[in-house]
């Protein structure tokens, strides 16, 4: 499933301007991941089959990059990372730790 948009926040836009992106080949954030609506725990992803998805963040190390508290984003073994990765890529261009 290959996602379409995502619902970005302020607080995590590309360093390119508008748009966000992530890496395929390091696991890593390159734009932080978004955090909206409620109760900020995660945001919603649009698919080019025309549904669309509430993610709520599993990792602490997603929330904790999307709003600021750390600024570390080299995050093996995050399998949010992962999951956005692999929606806007196909399939992660590495091994996973």
């Amino acid at each position: 499933e290959r996602g379409v948009f995502v619902c970005e926040d302020d607080g995590a836009p590309s360093k390119y301007g508008s748009g966000w992106t992530q890496l395929y080949d390091k696991e890593e954030w390159h734009d932080k991941p978004s955090v909206r609506h409620g109760n900020k725990l995660g945001t919603t992803f649009s698919f080019a089959d025309g549904h669309s998805e509430y993610w709520k963040w599993e990792d602490k190390r997603t929330l904790d990059l999307g709003l600021g508290k750390i600024n570390k984003k080299a995050q093996p073994g995050n399998r949010d990372l992962h999951k956005v990765q692999k929606i806007a890529w196909g399939k992660l261009g590495y091994t996973p730790s």
